[in-house]
C-alpha cells in the first residue's frame, strides 16, 4: 500500500528540540508527552517512539499514529523490521476501526496515540490531555488485572 509511510521511528526524548521557540511539527507534542511519562519510568526505564503516518482503509483518512513503547534508560531504540511496519499499520487500523477515529491505547508496554493527520490534534495542551487519558487508561488496566488475580482460585 503506497499511501502507509512510516515517518520516525525509534528516537528518544533526548533526540528532540528542547527550544520550544524554534520546535516544529510534532516536537512540542512529543516533548511534552514524552516529559510527563518519562517521570513515570524513571529511573530505570524511559519511552521510545515511533512516528507512523498511514490512510486508514475505511474511509481513506490520513491518520498519524504515534507508539511509545518503554526500554531501558539510555539503550539505543531497536530497528523496525518492513515486516513489523506492515504487521503495525495492520493492527493500527483494527484500532480505528473498533474505536472510532480517536484513538488511545494503554498496555504494559506501550501507549498508542492514533488521530487525523491534522496539526490542531497534535499540540502540546493535546499532548497534556493524550497524557491524562493514557494515565486513567493505565490506572483500569491494572485495577482489571488486580481484579483477575484476586478472583483466580
Amino acid at each position: 500500500m503506497k499511501s502507509n509511510i512510516l515517518l520516525d521511528t525509534g528516537f528518544l526524548v533526548s533526540d528532540i528540540n528542547k527550544n520550544r521557540q524554534t520546535q516544529k511539527g510534532l516536537e512540542g507534542y512529543l516533548q511534552t508527552f514524552l516529559n510527563i511519562w518519562n517521570r513515570e519510568l524513571e529511573p530505570d526505564g524511559e519511552f521510545s517512539w515511533q512516528i507512523i503516518r498511514f490512510q486508514f482503509k475505511e474511509t481513506k483518512s490520513f491518520m498519524l499514529a504515534i507508539v511509545f513503547s518503554t526500554q531501558e534508560y539510555g539503550e539505543k531504540p531497536q530497528p523496525v523490521s518492513e515486516l513489523e511496519q506492515k504487521q503495525r499499520i495492520e493492527s493500527l487500523n483494527q484500532l480505528i476501526k473498533q474505536k472510532n477515529d480517536l484513538v488511545c491505547s494503554v498496555s504494559d508496554t506501550e501507549i498508542i496515540i492514533i488521530k487525523r493527520n491534522e496539526q490542531r490534534l497534535w499540540t502540546c495542551s493535546m499532548a497534556r490531555k493524550d497524557a491524562d487519558e493514557a494515565v486513567l487508561q493505565l490506572l483500569n488496566l491494572q485495577e482489571s488485572q488486580k481484579n483477575q488475580e484476586n478472583q483466580k482460585p
